[in-house]
């Protein structure tokens, strides 16, 4: 009996003491956030599904390979950086750092190459439309087993040659080409190597997953989690 008073008073106490303090200062302020989106994409060739986060949160969930997502993330106002981090369910985080990030901005992040040993690679999405009747896009190198690569869209002469050099784990440029010009053809070589059907990594002709006046994030990776399956080309919508 005396156990359970004692519990009593204690709580009347620190009841009493809160009420007369409240009474002296001023109100908390409401905690205030702000936002950002993030696309998360996995091409680490290995059979796990990986979780995207943000301080903590999980923005993007179970993503198998060459599978993404997007979400809303948030951080509090004031904060100088948020953690970023992927993570397995059994094998626990596989990457953490901290990053500055910019209130309603759009983030793209991926995993490319082999496990272990995969690259990380995060950016920020560029949300400029295109001229009417265009399509913007912008390539991550994703193939661990091709070192640089040129693409030409369109056409197989030098005027169609619109990405040169993109070196594994590194994303171009956005470039901006006509929907005719997309719709007819995207060759992928090896750099330096003019466009040929025998040598060609990718040979596409009237291609029909790019739509006009849109943006997309196209991933250059292996067809399958085998590393040297078929040189293969992945199309988002951002």
């Amino acid at each position: 009996m005396k156990k359970i008073l004692k519990s009593t008073l204690v709580v009347f106490v620190l009841f009493i003491t809160v009420i007369s303090c409240s009474k002296d200062d001023p109100p908390t302020p409401p905690v205030e956030y702000e936002g950002a989106e993030l696309v998360s994409r996995n091409y680490l060739t290995a059979d796990i599904s990986l979780n995207f986060l943000m301080d903590d949160v999980t923005v993007n969930s179970d993503l198998a390979y060459a599978f993404g997502g997007s979400g809303a993330f948030e951080w509090e106002v004031g904060a100088s950086s948020v953690t970023f981090s992927i993570k397995e369910d059994d094998i626990g985080v596989l990457f953490s750092a901290d990053l500055l990030v910019v209130k309603d901005r759009s983030y793209y992040s991926a995993v490319v190459g082999p496990y272990p040993g995969g690259v990380v690679v995060f950016g920020e999405n560029d949300l400029t439309e295109p001229a009417t009747g265009n399509v913007r896009i912008r390539f991550l190198h994703a193939y661990k087993g091709v070192d640089l690569v040129d693409l030409y869209i369109g056409g197989t002469t030098a005027d169609h040659k619109k990405v040169t050099n993109l070196d594994f784990s590194d994303f171009s440029n956005y470039i901006e080409v006509s929907h005719a010009d997309v719709s007819a053809m995207i060759i992928c070589t090896e750099a330096g190597v003019l466009p040929d059907l025998a040598t060609n990594l990718l040979t596409i002709e009237a291609n029909t997953s790019h739509e006009a006046d849109k943006i997309y994030l196209d991933a250059l990776a292996s067809e399958t989690i085998d590393a040297t399956s078929k040189f293969s080309l992945f199309v988002t919508e951002q």
